[in-house]
């Protein structure tokens, strides 16, 4: 448990959590791996955001050019495509 003080002070809260419990090394470990989590979660949403409009496409909802998908890979084709 951290002080209420020093977690309103704190940029990282994680490491001074993790400090606290386990030592530097440790805090450097866990700040190492929210940044690996934080930029591995930007190509999740990539992947899941290029199929929104495709799906919305399909069912009516949205302009019908985003409903193509290429005729060899049969993945949604984005409108540079054309």
């Amino acid at each position: 448990m951290i002080p209420w003080q020093k977690a309103r002070e704190s940029k990282f809260l994680v490491s001074t959590f993790v400090e606290t419990i386990s030592g530097p090394f440790a805090a450097k470990i866990a700040t190492l791996l929210v940044m690996w989590i934080a930029f591995a979660s930007i190509f999740s949403g990539l992947l899941g955001y290029s199929r929104v409009p495709y799906a919305a496409a399909l069912d009516g909802s949205f302009f019908s050019i985003f409903a193509r998908v290429h005729p060899e890979k049969k993945f949604p084709m984005s409108l540079c495509c054309f």
